[in-house]
């Protein structure tokens, strides 16, 4: 609560303002421009709700040109390449994965180790959805559906660390690095073995 506190206060988001996010690159994969033409009818419910993306790429201009086109400048929060978006999950309420291709969904899979529901595009992969209950799938031609999903959010200040079960399910780095490790190690060997 005192991380999620902080970082809206630095957003400028108040405790009952509904805070939703996007986190990557600016590109065709990641969406962005759709998030804004459906987070446009979410204002509609939540008129005083905020979007927040995160990241950077070769679509900004076009994203900048959709926020003005649309009348979001006051909504929407543009946060650049970041280097605490563990932090900013705390802060969000919600996260927007609408991605046109997705080869796992690692952003997915760190939202929900932070207890932070999602709303993912059907393509992204059912392997990225960890903690039952915490993502759903929608179509991307179904934005009516993705507005109202998103619109039923509501802040949550606390929420649960779910921290051990993406663990469990392969997710930790001290365990991938040592799998990883053992097997460069297994590589050497056999290549000295062979020599």
């Amino acid at each position: 609560p005192m991380v999620r506190a902080a970082k809206r206060a630095e957003l400028g988001v108040a405790d009952n303002q509904l805070l939703i996010g996007q986190v990557g690159r600016m590109c065709f994969q990641k969406n962005q421009l759709f998030t804004l033409d459906v987070f446009k009818q979410v204002l509609e419910c939540h008129p005083n709700a905020v979007l927040a993306l995160a990241g950077d790429g070769d679509m900004m201009k076009q994203v900048q040109g959709r926020i003005h086109e649309l009348g979001l400048e006051r909504s929407v929060r543009m946060l650049g390449v970041r280097n605490d978006i563990s932090s900013l999950y705390q802060a969000l309420d919600v996260l927007a994965f609408p991605s046109t291709y997705e080869g796992l969904g690692m952003v997915s899979i760190e939202a929900q180790a932070s207890g932070l529901p999602v709303i993912a595009s059907n393509y992204v992969p059912r392997e990225a959805s960890i903690i039952p209950g915490l993502v759903k799938f929608f179509p991307l031609d179904k934005t009516d559906a993705w507005a109202v999903e998103l619109a039923e959010m509501s802040p949550v200040a606390k929420r649960s660390d779910e921290k051990n079960a993406i663990c469990h399910a392969g997710y930790d780095i001290k365990d991938s690095a040592q799998q990883l490790g053992e097997w460069y190690s297994q590589l050497v060997d056999s290549s000295v073995i062979h020599s």
